[in-house]
């Protein structure tokens, strides 16, 4: 005789508890969530779409690891990514399995004219990429970026010819754009990118930690704009680690550099004067008394 349990519901309502699931996954690391995966069916369902919503193809260390772990295919998975840093191998490819990517990183001296087809099928909020072989109009002015809010350009071709105000109204053209960072070698777009895009909360001007242009620093003195942000720029791993935190919601440059500009706006810096920070970075060397009261509330 077969012994009959009632169907047992979940103590917690199912809105709360996927959110509890979901909260955890995005917390943990993809290997550590993958426990959660087994839990139960319902569990399995939540979970899995988080796992693979972030995807570093990097040259060293990549996830997902198609070729490791066959089993798994980017045409099932790649749905389900939103955050994107991609190297040159099967580009367009990956891409055309990844539509619904907003954040795009092209790194490792990736062609952009090789791959504008591909490109301009995605609905980019965010791009960081080295402008090679193509002037920003001729990628930047169309649908894909109609709602781009962050751009992180880390170099521009000056083969491309494309003059300095030209380069500057294509950027003050991308209607929603709040978030601008430029090399320190394009340090003359920066007046310029200042006065025509009002939108602009934060322009991060970067650099290379060994760069020895950072030791003219007094270049930039003269710019009274609060939304400039001199920002030194760590090693690969360390640039490729802030991405990734930035596409789990953690704190990322981007985030360090709009609470240095709330800080400078609101007084709570000790000085005035402009200096290079980096992310992260110590602030309690930075901030006044009530600067460090503020700080302690963001916890």
């Amino acid at each position: 005789m077969t012994t009959r349990f009632p169907q047992v519901d979940p103590r917690l309502p199912l809105e709360l508890e996927c959110l509890i699931f979901e909260c955890a996954a995005s917390q943990w690391t993809a290997k550590d969530s993958t426990v959660l995966l087994v839990v139960a069916k319902r569990v399995n369902a939540w979970v899995y779409p988080i796992i693979f919503r972030v995807f570093s193809q990097a040259e060293g260390s990549r996830f997902p690891n198609f070729e490791k772990y066959p089993s798994i295919k980017v045409e099932d998975v790649g749905k389900f990514a939103r955050h994107l840093l991609a190297g040159t191998r099967n580009l367009d490819l990956l891409l055309s399995f990844c539509p619904n990517v907003h954040n795009l990183a092209l790194w490792y001296g990736v062609s952009l004219s090789e791959h504008l087809g591909a490109i301009r099928n995605l609905h980019l909020t965010r791009f960081s990429a080295t402008f090679l072989d193509i002037a920003l109009k001729e990628l930047l002015l169309g649908p894909a970026f109609s709602y781009l809010t962050h751009l992180e350009i880390l170099s521009l071709d000056p083969r491309t010819r494309e003059s300095l105000p030209d380069q500057c109204s294509v950027i003050a053209d991308i209607p929603k754009l709040s978030h601008l960072s430029i090399p320190v070698e394009n340090a003359d777009l920066v007046p310029s990118c200042l006065l025509q895009c009002r939108n602009l909360h934060v322009l991060i001007l970067s650099s290379d930690r060994d760069d020895f242009r950072i030791r003219k620093h007094e270049d930039f003195s003269g710019i009274k704009d609060g939304r400039l942000v001199l920002m030194l720029s760590d090693y690969y791993v360390e640039s490729e680690m802030d991405w990734i935190n930035g596409a789990k919601g953690k704190v990322d440059s981007w985030i360090t550099a709009d609470l240095y500009v709330l800080a400078r706006k609101s007084n709570f810096l000790r000085s005035s004067s402009r200096t290079w920070i980096t992310s992260p970075f110590n602030w309690g060397e930075l901030l006044n008394s009530e600067g460090k009261v503020w700080y302690s509330t963001l916890a």
